[in-house]
């Protein structure tokens, strides 16, 4: 009998609106994505009403320094984030692709679930884990 390798998965929501629906709809992508794809999800980070044009978010914060940047981390192999607004709406252009390259360089590929799923979803909100925050 062969065993399968299931991939692990961080991922990260953001949305600076305070209602959860919006995180809710992201955190939706990223099961149904992770769901098709043979990945577990580990861990989740949000950021609820936060802008994105600060850089100081705490769910940011921890997910670069306590899982990509961190070797001591459980091993992962992807970061799963909605879209590349997600990482935060920048005046310089280039902070998205740093965040990007960061990932690279540690091992972690960066993949926007959006792009990937159509309009209709396998999973409801009351199949979700409950996000840990």
């Amino acid at each position: 009998m062969k065993t399968i390798l299931l991939k692990r998965a961080i991922s990260y929501y953001r949305s600076a609106v305070k209602t959860p629906s919006a995180i809710d709809m992201q955190r939706n992508c990223a099961w149904v994505f992770a769901q098709e794809h043979g990945i577990e999800i580990i861990h989740e980070e949000a950021d609820i009403g936060q802008s994105g044009l600060s850089i100081n978010r705490p769910g940011l914060t921890n997910i670069f320094q306590n899982w990509i940047l961190n070797g001591d981390a459980p091993t992962f192999d992807y970061v799963l984030i909605y879209d590349f607004s997600r990482w935060g709406r920048f005046r310089d252009l280039h902070a998205v692709s740093d965040f990007e390259l960061l990932c690279t360089l540690h091992g972690r590929r960066v993949i926007y679930v959006a792009k990937f799923l159509s309009s209709t979803f396998a999973l409801t909100h009351e199949q979700l884990p409950p996000l840990v925050q």
